[in-house]
């Protein structure tokens, strides 16, 4: 009976201290990188889109950020 609580003790441990690991080792992203390559003859354009919550001073205190990508054409050719 002992075993079998430690062993769900141990599990429940297990769990909790994943998620602990996940949320600090997972960074948010802070915005959005939106790549357009509408145009046939010419190289993608990049666009950066930030988030409203990212501040320039948080940006720049920071040694990584992450980004989302987006893959999107602005000009539809029909």
């Amino acid at each position: 009976m002992l075993l079998l609580f430690a062993l769900i003790a141990f599990i429940i441990g297990m769990v909790f201290g994943g998620w602990i690991v996940w949320l600090v080792a997972n960074p948010n992203p802070i915005g959005t990188i939106r790549v357009d390559s509408s145009e046939p003859g010419e190289a993608p354009l990049m666009f950066l889109e930030l988030d409203n919550q990212a501040s320039l001073a948080s940006i720049l205190s920071s040694k990584e950020v992450m980004l989302r990508i987006k893959m999107e054409n602005f000009i539809s050719h029909k």
